[in-house]
C-alpha cells in the first residue's frame, strides 16, 4: 500500500512533465524527429520508465540494505529543486529533481548498490533537458554552415556544379538555403537516444558502448548531409509530407548503419559477458522488512512534501507589457541629418531566434547609408533569446571574409568588426555587431540554467542585439576606412537613444 501511495503521489508531483505539447500524435513526433527545439520530455520519460522496468528484477534480487544517510543525502536537494522549478514555471528542472529522487528511492531500499542498476534510467533522462538557448543558437548556426559545407562537398564530388556562401548552396538557376530544422542537430539527439537503447538492449558494456553512443551524433550529421542533397536534387521536396518522409527514411538509414557498426564491433571487441543473475536475497527478516518500511515511509513524506509544494507555491509572474516602451519609439527616425525607412528582416533566417520587439532601419544621408538591426529580447521567455550569430549577418547567403576588434566612441565600447560578403558575388558590407543588457556567454547559460530571469531576481534590462552596416567599396584600404568613419560616426548619433531601449518605463537613461 505504501509502495502504491509513492507511485500516486510520484505521478501527482511530476505531472507536469507529462504534458504533450500538442495533442496530435502524429505533429508531435515531427516535432520529435525534426524541430530544433524540443517537444516535451513526454517520450523521454516514457524509455526511461520502460528501461527501470526492465531492472525491475534485478532490483528485486538485491538485497536489502537500506541507507538512510545516502537516500537522504540525495532526497533532501530535490526538495529546492522542486520549490525552484515549480516557482519559476522552468518544467525541464524538474528532471534533476527526479533524478534525485529515483536514485534516493533506490538508496533508502536497496542502499548504494542500486544506484548502480538505477544509473542508465536515471542519466537517460537528461534527453528530457532543454539545451540552453545561447548554447542552441550558436550550434545550430554551426551546424548550418558545417551541413551546407558537407553538402556542396557531396554535390562536387557528383560532378555538379556548385558553390557554397555561408549557409546557401549555390547551382545554376537553384538557391537552397539549409535552414535550422536541416541543419541536424534533432536527429543527432533521436539517433544518440537509440544508440542508449541498442546498448541497452544488446548489453554492450565497456568500450563498445562508448564509441557506439559517440558515434552516433557523427553518424547522424553524415547521414542529415544525405537528407540535405536529397531534398536539392528531389524537385517534389517542397512538399510537406516528402520532405517528412525524406527525413524518416534517412533517420532509418542512419539506425541501420548503426546496427552494422555495432555488429562489426561484437566481432572485433571481446565479447560480451553474460550479465550474472544475482542470486536470491535471502527471505527478508524482520529487521529488513523494518527497514524496507522506513524507507517507503520516507520516501512517501519527501513525495508529499513535492505534492504540497506543487499546490502551495506562488508562482512567478512576468511583469505587464504595458510597463515596456517600445523600442521603434524610442530610436528616432531622424537624427543628425539621418532619415530613415524601414526595412524587411529577413525571419525564415533567423528560425528560432525571436524577439520581442525589433527594428530594422536603413538610414541615408547625402549619398551614404547604414542599416540599424536590434532584436530587443523576451526575458520572461525562458525558451528564446536574442543572442545568436545570424543577428550579425544582413540575411541568407552572406559569409564573413574578415574579422577583428573595435572600440567605438563616446562609450568606449568595444564590437566586433566584419567584412561580409553575399554569395560569390561583388557585394560588400562592412558590419559592426555587439550584444547590450548582458554579461556574456556565461551569464546567459548560468541565467538559462536557473531561470533567473523567470524569477524577482531578473535582470533590469531586456537583452539586445546590435547590428550597424553600410556597403563596402572595392577591396582596398581607403574604402574600408571611409566606411568604418561613417559606421562611427552614426555610432555616436544613435548611442543615446540606443542607452534608452530594454529598461521598463520610468528606469530608462
Amino acid at each position: 500500500m505504501l509502495a502504491a501511495l509513492a507511485l500516486i503521489l510520484a505521478a501527482i508531483a511530476y505531472r507536469a512533465l507529462f504534458e504533450i505539447a500538442n495533442p496530435d500524435l502524429g505533429q508531435e513526433i515531427e516535432g520529435l524527429l525534426f524541430n530544433s527545439t524540443s517537444t516535451g520530455p513526454v517520450v523521454v520519460l516514457v524509455i526511461a520508465i520502460w528501461l527501470l522496468y526492465r531492472r525491475w528484477d534485478r532490483l528485486r534480487r538485491l538485497p536489502r540494505r537500506t541507507s538512510f544517510g545516502l537516500g537522504l543525502g540525495l532526497l533532501l536537494p530535490s526538495v529546492p529543486i522542486y520549490a525552484w522549478a515549480t516557482y519559476t514555471g522552468a518544467t525541464d528542472l524538474l528532471i534533476p529533481a527526479l533524478m534525485l529522487n529515483l536514485l534516493g528511492f533506490g538508496a533508502l531500499l536497496w542502499g548504494a548498490p542500486a544506484l548502480q542498476v538505477l544509473f542508465l534510467p536515471t542519466v537517460f533522462l537528461l534527453f528530457a533537458m532543454k539545451l540552453p538557448v545561447p548554447l542552441l543558437n550558436q550550434l545550430l548556426w554551426k551546424l548550418q554552415i558545417w551541413t551546407a559545407d558537407y553538402t556542396g562537398f557531396l554535390l562536387s564530388q557528383l560532378g555538379m556544379l556548385n558553390s557554397v556562401a555561408g549557409d546557401q548552396i549555390m547551382r545554376p538557376g537553384q538557391k537552397f538555403a539549409i535552414i535550422e530544422t536541416c541543419a541536424g542537430l534533432r536527429s543527432a539527439e533521436s539517433l544518440s537516444m537509440l544508440a542508449v537503447l541498442m546498448v541497452d538492449l544488446f548489453r554492450r558494456r565497456g568500450l563498445h558502448a562508448l564509441i557506439l553512443v559517440a558515434i552516433a551524433p557523427v553518424l547522424a550529421f553524415g547521414v542529415n548531409g544525405l537528407r540535405a542533397l536529397t531534398l536539392i536534387l528531389n524537385p517534389h521536396s517542397e512538399i510537406v509530407a516528402i520532405h517528412n518522409l525524406q527525413g524518416i527514411a534517412m533517420l532509418l538509414v542512419g539506425l541501420l548503419t548503426l546496427y552494422l557498426i555495432d555488429g562489426v564491433l561484437d566481432r572485433i571487441l571481446t565479447h560480451r559477458v553474460p550479465r550474472p543473475v544475482p542470486a536470491p536475497s535471502a527471505t527478508p527478516s524482520a529487521s529488513t522488512d523494518s527497514s524496507a518500511l522506513q524507507g517507503l515511509v520516507t520516501a512517501s513524506a519527501v513525495l508529499a512534501v513535492l505534492v504540497g509544494l506543487s499546490v502551495t507555491l506562488p508562482r512567478w509572474e512576468p511583469p505587464a507589457r504595458g510597463s515596456l516602451p517600445f523600442p521603434d519609439s524610442q530610436v528616432p527616425k531622424q537624427l543628425s541629418g539621418w532619415t530613415s525607412s524601414p526595412l524587411d528582416t529577413d525571419l525564415e533566417f533567423l528560425g528560432i531566434v525571436l524577439f520581442r520587439a525589433r527594428v530594422d532601419r536603413l538610414y541615408q544621408r547625402g549619398g551614404e547609408s547604414v542599416r540599424l538591426f536590434m532584436g530587443v529580447g523576451r526575458r520572461e521567455r525562458r525558451e528564446v533569446s536574442p543572442f545568436s550569430p545570424k543577428t550579425a549577418f544582413p540575411g541568407s547567403g552572406w559569409w564573413v571574409e574578415e574579422t577583428w576588434g573595435v572600440r567605438l566612441e563616446p562609450d568606449g565600447r568595444e564590437v566586433r568588426a566584419s567584412v561580409m560578403r553575399y554569395g560569390k558575388g561583388t557585394q560588400r558590407r562592412l558590419v559592426f555587431d555587439w550584444a547590450e543588457g548582458t554579461r556574456g556567454q556565461a551569464d546567459e547559460l548560468l541565467r538559462f540554467l536557473i531561470a533567473l530571469d523567470q524569477s524577482r531576481w531578473a535582470r533590469p534590462r531586456e537583452g539586445i542585439a546590435v547590428r550597424i552596416s553600410t556597403e563596402l567599396g572595392d577591396k582596398g584600404q581607403s574604402p574600408r576606412a571611409a566606411a568604418e568613419t561613417r559606421l562611427r560616426d552614426f555610432y555616436g548619433a544613435i548611442r543615446p537613444s540606443l542607452a534608452l531601449v530594454g529598461f521598463p518605463r520610468g528606469q530608462g537613461g
